[in-house]
């Protein structure tokens, strides 16, 4: 599928293929991964604005074969659960990224910038990795680490699947309303 072998490492970032969401970065990175690693590929979902510009950047450096803009998507989760081996989110600005919850869910390691809402659904070490802003040999280092073993990625990908059971299920998400209506009808 999409000439991707069962046996490639498939990183993946999710949303706009736009500058602000670390596209460049992540391409750079790749770059230096795929010299010590020759079965990983990256794959890009979601809306692409300035897919041409970074086309043309991975045609340049020979990298067509490896690097995937697939464009929107109807169904994201069922890339998550059947094409990605890792999620990545190289964003400077981000919300919550409601990817690497899904992602997690589907049991999947993240790698994501020590930024606002990123690192709120990311434990560092333990369900993923955080890196800084910008910090290109920090993120070579945890694709590195997540390509060359199979045994981290998937116990990452179990603990995911713990913490979001643990702090994002459906009855935790209603307990916390519950408690804060319970706050403000019934202050103490």
């Amino acid at each position: 599928m999409l000439g991707i072998a069962s046996s490639d490492v498939v990183f993946s970032q999710v949303g706009f293929v736009e500058e602000y969401k670390g596209v460049g970065l992540l391409v750079d990175a790749f770059e230096e991964v795929k010299k010590t690693n020759s079965n990983v590929k990256l794959v890009f979902i979601g809306e692409d604005p300035a897919k041409e510009k970074y086309l043309t950047i991975v045609k340049e450096r020979g990298l067509t074969d490896s690097i995937l803009f697939l464009g929107y998507v109807d169904s994201v989760a069922e890339y998550l659960l059947h094409v990605i081996d890792v999620n990545i989110l190289a964003s400077n600005e981000e919300g919550l990224g409601l990817v690497l919850l899904q992602a997690s869910a589907c049991g999947l390691p993240n790698i994501g910038t020590d930024e606002t809402g990123i690192k709120e659904t990311i434990i560092h070490n333990r369900t993923g990795f955080l890196f800084k802003e910008n910090n290109k040999d920090e993120l070579i280092g945890y694709m590195q680490r997540l390509a060359s073993s199979n045994k981290l990625r998937s116990d990452m990908g179990l603990k995911g699947e713990d913490m979001i059971h643990e702090k994002f299920s459906e009855k935790i998400y209603v307990s916390k309303v519950q408690n804060e209506l319970s706050e403000l009808i019934f202050p103490r």
